[in-house]
């Protein structure tokens, strides 16, 4: 049991904690991931969003979507408060200088934080598109990348000027990002109009220019990249279906059926395999259909709580967290007691490497947009109020 209304959750490799932010209480509850017992709850602002890891000061960044602030919190003790804009959303890292960048989707702009300032004030504000859903950063070029989820595009922020060098036009209602540091490239999700189907636009980080825009689903998510095997999958929300890219041909290879609304999936970058949340709208238990990254195929389906989220993977414990919005709980799954031996990646690797994880899931996880505003939606969708009403 933790919070109400949990989004998904945080890791931090240097201490092994799993931190989970509690929506309607304004606070993070602090796990351990060896014994999964509560060490701490901290105080944040209003509506929490999911924690972000800064491997620069080993800092966990947390958007306070209700107050315009960004929580700091090192260990399990609330660090600082950081003033940013309108609607802060989970945070981007630039590991190399420890830069933050919140997308503020109130006031289209990107707030940064600097750790050279003691993470105590904003160093630059720099205006986007309108309602801005997050930003990925990209280690190859050192830009940040920003979709606007009001304007069909992508703004280019160089991280060395922090000002804007390319604006980048996508798809309509541009919903996230990831970046796939095998290729260089950033696939972004585009929504389509209604029920239409939606688009992934590739764009190269060595051009600034879309490159491919690939069919996929219905109500495409933020999309999830898996290092083992190098496919991109993204959820169709409306239409229980994932779609997985070829990130080496960059064209859709395969569309896997799986539960009730699907939600980003969650990567095991250790395994390769994929998470992906059912949350079965209206029924008193989600799902989590577990892809093989092998095969690309459903090799196992998990009864979690109530309207589960966007999962976690820890790399340390090699265990998969499942947020359930819906009952104020986290599922924690262990591959070992699904299936040991259809849970194996295509390279056997057991190993846990830090670049990969600071770069693939750190980067994956600061595009996941909200998890919790994405759940507000589809909430909205089904009923008349929400959290945030």
């Amino acid at each position: 049991m933790v919070g109400t209304h949990v989004p998904t959750p945080g890791f931090n490799p240097s201490n092994g904690y799993i931190y989970v932010s509690n929506y309607d209480l304004g606070t993070v509850s602090v796990f351990s991931g060896d014994s999964n017992t509560l060490l701490a709850t901290v105080q944040v602002g209003a509506y929490p969003l999911t924690p972000i890891y800064n491997p620069t000061n080993q800092n966990m960044y947390v958007s306070n979507y209700g107050n315009e602030s960004v929580s700091v919190i090192f260990g399990n003790k609330l660090s600082t408060n950081v003033q940013v804009g309108n609607n802060p959303l989970t945070p981007a890292i630039d590991p190399s200088n420890g830069h933050v960048y919140i997308s503020d989707y109130g006031d289209a702009n990107v707030s940064v934080v600097s750790i050279l300032s003691f993470a105590t004030a904003v160093v630059a504000t720099i205006p986007v598109g309108v309602a801005p859903t997050g930003a990925v950063f990209d280690p190859a070029n050192g830009d940040i990348y920003v979709a606007s989820n009001g304007g069909g595009s992508v703004s280019v922020i160089s991280g060395n000027s922090n000002t804007v060098i390319a604006t980048i036009k996508v798809g309509g209602s541009p919903t996230g990002a990831v970046f796939d540091p095998a290729n260089g490239d950033i696939y972004v999700t585009n929504a389509g109009v209604g029920l239409s189907r939606g688009t992934v636009s590739v764009i190269s980080g060595a051009t600034n220019k879309v490159i491919a825009t690939l069919d996929v689903g219905v109500d495409p998510e933020t999309p999830a990249f898996d290092p083992v095997n190098g496919n991109i999958y993204v959820s169709n929300y409306q239409e229980d279906t994932v779609s997985i890219i070829s990130g080496a041909l960059n064209k859709v290879i395969a569309t896997v059926k799986v539960g009730n609304f699907p939600a980003t999936p969650a990567i095991d970058s250790v395994k390769g395999n994929v998470y992906v949340s059912n949350q079965f709208i209206g029924h008193p238990n989600g799902t989590v259909s577990v892809i093989s990254g092998a095969s690309n195929k459903v090799i196992a389906t998990v009864t979690v709580g109530n309207f589960p989220v966007t999962a976690a993977f820890d790399p340390l414990n090699g265990r998969v967290y499942v947020p359930n919005w819906g009952d104020w709980t986290v599922s924690v799954i262990d591959p070992l007691m699904v299936s040991p031996n259809s849970l194996q990646g295509s390279n056997g690797s057991s190993g846990f490497d830090a670049m990969t994880f600071y770069v693939v899931v750190g980067v994956a996880t600061a595009f996941v947009v909200t998890t919790a505003i994405l759940a507000l939606s589809r909430m909205r969708r089904s009923s008349s109020t929400s959290p945030a009403d």
